[in-house]
């Protein structure tokens, strides 16, 4: 079963990965394009942490905007174009084939792409200290202490990604839901529904409705994760000299882990929870438990020379 669901996240990259990379390079080159155009000088020292910096919180930002937009069209990839046909051929559950999509366009190519970023923003710095300060730069700039900071730094946002990921996530899902079960009128019926929602709660009486409540303070923790994170308090108050170390970085995470509130994220995940038994329930409706093609050995999937991994 580990090497099934090996494969269908394999497939997930497969299908998708040119589309990631551009997004995933997107923001390191829009990072550098800031700096050059900046019109100040910085200090060596902090231009390769802005470099680091502004690489991985526009990557962040950007992949915070595209998973919503790319989850959309994921609850009805496999019948839209005509796989589902050979994806129920193979001995994997619902749940498992659901489970991959959602835990590889979620989570793992946003952390992905984020650690390709800090790459990335790892070697823009000292190009930009090349370019604007010239060789002689180099040798002026703490590295050791720099790549202690750029690594917190890394380590903050990849938290911050992924609990704004967590806040969203209950929203992605309903819409998910609202198309597979749905079709072309889920996502209309369900802008109608919230209207309805909000003024039978609490628009006629001027109040905001439960139901707008609960999905305004979702979006805005979500948001605010990301932002936040991309807000150091640096330890001069001017940007030229702008320096961070690894404990202030720590300790920053660490306050807004604590403020953050639990409960309401709880019930997020429950709500999560409930679209993903939806969309797992759709798929079960529609196609009911996997098939066989004649003259394929759907047995063979994900053992040694498997037709679909051809690997071990």
């Amino acid at each position: 079963m580990h090497t099934r669901f090996q494969a269908l996240l394999l497939r997930e990259w497969m299908q998708y990965r040119t589309g990631w990379l551009w997004l995933t390079l997107s923001g390191p080159v829009l990072a550098v394009v800031l700096e050059l155009l900046r019109p100040w000088t910085v200090q060596p020292d902090s231009l390769v942490l802005m470099g680091t910096s502004g690489a991985i919180t526009l990557t962040a930002m950007i992949f915070w905007l595209a998973v919503p937009v790319q989850a959309l069209g994921l609850a009805r990839r496999d019948e839209n174009d005509r796989s589902i046909e050979f994806w129920m051929t193979l001995p994997v559950g619902h749940w498992a084939s659901v489970g991959a999509t959602l835990l590889m366009h979620l989570f793992l190519l946003p952390l992905a792409a984020l650690g390709t970023a800090f790459l990335c923003g790892t070697g823009i710095g000292p190009i930009l200290v090349l370019v604007k300060h010239g060789p002689q730069a180099l040798l002026d700039v703490a590295w050791l202490q720099a790549s202690a900071a750029n690594a917190a730094l890394f380590a903050r946002m990849a938290v911050s990604l992924l609990l704004g990921i967590l806040w969203l996530m209950p929203v992605v899902l309903v819409a998910m839901v609202a198309s597979a079960w749905l079709k072309r009128w889920g996502l209309p019926l369900l802008a109608a529904g919230l209207a309805v929602a909000h003024v039978l709660g609490g628009g006629l009486r001027e109040q905001t409705s439960p139901v707008t409540k609960f999905l305004g303070r979702l979006l805005m923790q979500a948001q605010s994760r990301i932002t936040d994170a991309g807000l150091i308090e640096a330890g001069s108050g001017d940007l030229a000299t702008w320096w961070i170390t690894p404990q202030q970085v720590a300790g920053e995470t660490w306050l807004g882990l604590e403020r953050q509130p639990w409960s309401m994220l709880g019930l997020g995940l429950l709500v999560s929870a409930a679209c993903y038994a939806l969309l797992v329930a759709h798929r079960g409706r529609r196609h009911g438990g996997p098939r066989s093609i004649p003259g394929f050995n759907a047995s063979a999937f994900g053992r040694r020379g498997s037709p679909v991994t051809g690997v071990d």
